[in-house]
């Protein structure tokens, strides 16, 4: 289906895409190619295009969940709607989400047939779901990487490429003698991003660090960061003993969110692909220091850390209480 909305004037153009954005929302974007058991199918979409990986994967989970609590399947949708990690020449032929994961309970978008009944997710996120904030509650921590375990599942090629890649970069090593460290780019302390958390500096980090390595005789850090002043920085200090993926680091000499430059990339797969492999490489630590972000909130779903620090620094915009 191709609508062309056509304004003359910038209040007229706001109105146009308004009244489209309410139109697409209703549209029922899928094709039935076959009978259907009568089964009842939650399809998850995401209403806004530009954000990272993890915030899909942390939206979905709260809708997964309200479609179990309904006792309907769920299936996510990252092939009809514009988002991130899909080429717009592939938009409605590939399933972006199946990029990296398998779907929640194995039902795919193609598995949906004429005599099932389908309910359409809004396009946010819901109430009840897991985010940064979710960390600090323990109980509901709990549940949310139950949720993860069950219905979050890296797919077969991803995990492969993976393993193989975690097998090359940590060879023979002891993990639990590893520190994991995530540090979110100068980005953030440049941007200050409203109601996202606030990011440690590297020199607010390092007392952490020195005493995890110390308290539990680690040798070795493992570093994740997309930042090039945060890598060189830590390299001054830690030298041979910290370990750095194979990834594609970034100045913040301007003031952009990193996730805005990478998306400016002509491979957001590709991106994406690394950011879960270094996030799984995170979550394989025994130890964590890290600053409260979604990576890091992701490594604590995947992983099971012996100990780990979470910088809670509040949320940039928001008052102290």
């Amino acid at each position: 289906m191709n609508i062309r909305i056509v304004s003359r004037t910038k209040r007229g153009i706001h109105k146009a895409v308004d009244r489209f954005d309410t139109y697409l929302w209703n549209q029922k974007w899928r094709e039935v190619t076959k009978k259907g058991t009568g089964k009842t199918f939650y399809v998850i979409r995401r209403g806004h295009a530009n954000v990272g990986l993890f915030s899909y994967v942390t939206v979905a989970m709260g809708h997964i969940y309200h479609a179990i609590e309904i006792g309907a399947i769920p299936i996510i949708d990252m092939k009809n709607y514009e988002n991130t990690y899909l080429d717009r020449s592939l938009l409605c032929k590939e399933n972006a989400w199946e990029y990296f994961y398998e779907q929640p309970m194995g039902y795919r978008l193609e598995d949906i047939g004429s005599e099932d009944t389908v309910i359409y997710s809004y396009g946010g996120p819901l109430k009840y779901t897991v985010n940064t904030r979710s960390i600090y509650d323990h109980r509901a921590f709990k549940e949310w990487r139950e949720i993860y375990n069950k219905y979050i599942r890296i797919n077969q090629e991803c995990m492969s490429e993976i393993e193989k890649q975690f097998k090359r970069l940590f060879a023979n090593m002891d993990m639990n003698k590893v520190l994991g460290v995530k540090l979110r780019g100068t980005d953030y302390i440049m941007t200050k991003p409203l109601h996202h958390p606030i990011q440690p500096t590297v020199s607010e980090a390092l007392p952490q660090i020195h005493l995890m390595l110390k308290k539990y005789g680690l040798s070795k850090i493992y570093l994740q960061t997309e930042d090039a002043n945060i890598l060189a920085e830590m390299k001054d200090i830690f030298g041979d003993t910290l370990i750095v993926p194979e990834s594609c680091w970034y100045n913040t000499e301007k003031k952009q969110l990193i996730t805005s430059v990478l998306q400016e990339s002509n491979d957001m797969r590709q991106n994406g692909m690394e950011y879960l492999r270094d996030t799984y490489f995170l979550s394989q630590c025994q130890y964590l220091v890290a600053g409260l972000n979604g990576g890091s909130l992701m490594a604590c779903l995947m992983g099971n850390y012996k100990d780990c620090f979470i910088f809670n620094l509040g949320y940039y915009g928001e008052r102290e209480t």
